[in-house]
């Protein structure tokens, strides 16, 4: 995984010094920011969805207004998205967070970071100690 370069010895070592046995909450904690508490699983779920969906919309053209049409309904039909002002969010704390770059409208398009961020979540939630249903972890 690319945040192996984090990784000394079995512990992950965010840029505080603070240590993780688990690449889960070195990505929620260490890398995100975010506390850790309540759902991290669920929100580690959220966010690789999040940016599989604006991986997904390389294949459009940010200038075409009808292509964003195309691609806007198909996040909704997710379900798995806070819609309005809850999308913006999202988008607005992944730009910050430098996972992705805002371009001329968010939610724009990946960086490297979110690129390997995706690759990393994807790789974590397909492991055997996760629910594929519900990205919950069971072990």
């Amino acid at each position: 995984m690319h945040i192996d370069k984090y990784k000394r010895g079995d512990v992950y070592i965010d840029a505080r010094g603070q240590e993780y046995d688990k690449p889960e909450a070195f990505i929620v904690e260490g890398l995100l920011g975010f506390c850790g508490c309540g759902m991290p699983d669920q929100c580690l779920r959220y966010i690789n969805k999040c940016l599989s969906h604006i991986n997904e919309l390389r294949a459009y053209d940010h200038t075409d207004r009808t292509k964003w049409s195309v691609w806007y309904p198909a996040w909704v039909k997710r379900g798995d998205a806070f819609m309005g002002a809850g999308s913006c969010f999202t988008w607005y704390v992944l730009d910050e967070r430098g996972l992705l770059e805002h371009g001329g409208n968010v939610p724009g398009w990946l960086t490297p970071l979110g690129e390997e961020l995706l690759e990393d979540t994807t790789e974590i939630l397909a492991g055997p100690e996760y629910d594929d249903q519900t990205g919950t972890q069971v072990a």
